[in-house]
């Protein structure tokens, strides 16, 4: 994992979205703390990955899960749910389903026999953190699932 997303990274202090780390992520959106910052995590991760192996990043520098997700829709990227795989982005809805609100992790683990998943994400506690949800718990606000090429 690149080590800017190291679990255990995050805001300081805890529960405030602030702090340094977030600063640096929401910098490229033209944003400062505290704004929600999942899809800038998600974004910087690209970002340093695609400076490292000398290629463009695949898509916008986002701070919003839904902006993202729209991006890379939009480029015929969306996997179908039973097809998710380590590695895809995956975005849920946050708030009333017209919020236009949303998040979004990276898989860690694919579906398991049960439905299962584990995924990375920031911005969902304090801190860069892994999540494992059962299918109920992942596909009640599930949006969508991307799989960037490459």
């Amino acid at each position: 994992m690149i080590e800017w997303a190291a679990e255990g990274k995050g805001e300081t202090p805890p529960g405030s979205n602030l702090g340094p780390w977030v600063a640096e992520i929401l910098k490229p959106a033209g944003l400062v703390p505290p704004e929600p910052y999942c899809a800038s995590a998600v974004s910087r991760a690209f970002q340093l990955a695609s400076e490292k192996i000398g290629v463009a990043m695949p898509f916008k520098y986002s701070p919003g899960a839904r902006n993202l997700f729209a991006q890379c829709q939009q480029k015929g990227w969306e996997v179908d749910k039973e097809s998710i795989q380590p590695g895809d982005l995956i975005f849920w809805r946050r708030g009333p389903v017209d919020s236009g609100l949303g998040h979004v992790g990276i898989v860690e683990y694919g579906l398991n026999p049960n439905g299962n998943i584990q995924t990375v994400e920031a911005n969902h506690g304090s801190t860069v953190a892994h999540f494992h949800y059962d299918r109920e718990g992942w596909s009640h606000n599930f949006i969508g699932a991307i799989r960037v090429p490459g």
